[in-house]
């Protein structure tokens, strides 16, 4: 309930302000973006996390294709904060329905390789 006030708070004070609230996965999607395209170490994380992604993807879904009969997407936006041993700590898909829910739940149980840092967040598009 205490976060639920601070978020809400958050979001009163930057109308009051004029500026739009932040978007959580907007800020997780530009952040991974960054960590992937412009920082050395995390170019180099992501050839290696491509490696245990595929196969992770495809697991999950393949677990999820029976959950909802709704329209597929083109393309669906995943981002995932890692944790210093590579397990996800929180996961977001854009657009959002039951079937990607399930997907997204899924990748959240996996362990991927350690990232370069703590809370290291990654973004991708995945094109179905």
């Amino acid at each position: 309930m205490k976060k639920i006030s601070i978020l809400l708070l958050g979001s009163i004070l930057a109308a009051c302000a004029g500026k739009p609230p932040v978007d959580s996965f907007e800020a997780a999607w530009n952040e991974g973006q960054h960590n992937e395209r412009e920082t050395a170490d995390g170019s180099r994380y992501m050839k290696e996390m491509v490696v245990g992604l595929g196969p992770a993807l495809t697991d999950s879904e393949a677990q999820c294709k029976t959950v909802s009969n709704e329209p597929k997407y083109p393309s669906v936006r995943l981002v995932m904060k890692l944790d210093l041993s590579g397990a996800v700590t929180e996961a977001i898909v854009r657009p959002s329905n039951a079937r990607w829910e399930c997907v997204k739940d899924s990748l959240a149980k996996k362990r991927f390789p350690a990232p370069p840092r703590d809370s290291f967040w990654t973004s991708g598009d995945i094109r179905q």
